[in-house]
């Protein structure tokens, strides 16, 4: 695969690497222990989580700019994703008692003006059958000529459903959160940020 050093401006994904920092408090580029994670994608941001509800408190974005290079995936296998995770557990930190780690998540997000096509789920499905219960894993492929996400919030529901259905009794609460807040900015819609802070 080509080494993508960020991603081409005018891109979604190149649309994601400016706003994610303004908009949700990410760092540009990985934290020295994820610095391995730079050579799989086009560019990759982190925060720590400052919800303190949140279960997640390390969260890792990688962008994979397919709509600049059409022919670049992820090329990592899970076991490979997970093993960077391992090294960022110290950065995610341990429960409010110390007794336990808490989690961190690795989103994947593929950008490309095309469909997802057979190969491509299976690959990603792939890296979603993953985690350890401490370290997450999860892939987003985002259709930007259709503005469509997958894994698509609620069956085609729409952002804004998902959004309400997320604060009511805690029903939903982040259970897609990555690709309603995707989601939500291809649509024109104003993005539930707390859909960020939480798993």
């Amino acid at each position: 695969m080509r080494r993508m050093v960020q991603p081409t401006p005018a891109t979604f994904a190149a649309y994601l690497f400016g706003r994610l920092p303004a908009e949700a408090g990410f760092a540009a580029g990985p934290p020295p222990e994820a610095a391995p994670l730079a050579q799989a994608c086009a560019a990759v941001l982190w925060r720590k989580v400052p919800d303190s509800r949140a279960l997640v408190k390390l969260e890792i974005g990688a962008l994979v700019d397919r709509e600049a290079w059409p022919d670049a995936v992820f090329p990592w296998p899970l076991p490979q994703v997970l093993a960077v995770g391992e090294r960022c557990r110290r950065l995610a930190g341990k429960s409010m008692l110390g007794l336990v780690d808490n989690q961190l998540r690795i989103t994947i997000i593929e950008c490309a003006r095309q469909p997802l096509g057979p190969a491509d789920l299976a690959r990603l499905q792939a890296l979603r059958a993953g985690g350890t219960g401490v370290v997450l894993v999860q892939p987003v492929y985002v259709d930007v000529g259709a503005r469509s996400v997958w894994p698509d919030p609620i069956g085609g529901a729409g952002a804004g459903v998902l959004a309400a259905l997320a604060g009511a009794d805690g029903l939903l609460e982040g259970v897609f959160s990555w690709p309603a807040y995707l989601s939500a900015i291809l649509w024109g819609q104003p993005p539930d940020l707390s859909l960020l802070a939480k798993r």
